[in-house]
């Protein structure tokens, strides 16, 4: 029961891991595309 309880809290961890970068991808492809339509 602990092992299951230790995978679930690794894939939680996980999940919160790649929900992070894609949010992080997103503000940064954000921030290049405004970047690149402010510069002519």
């Amino acid at each position: 029961m602990s092992q299951l309880k230790i995978s679930v809290e690794g894939s939680n961890s996980l999940v919160v891991m790649v929900v992070v970068v894609v949010v992080v991808v997103d503000v940064v492809l954000k921030l290049i595309t405004s970047y690149k339509l402010r510069t002519p």
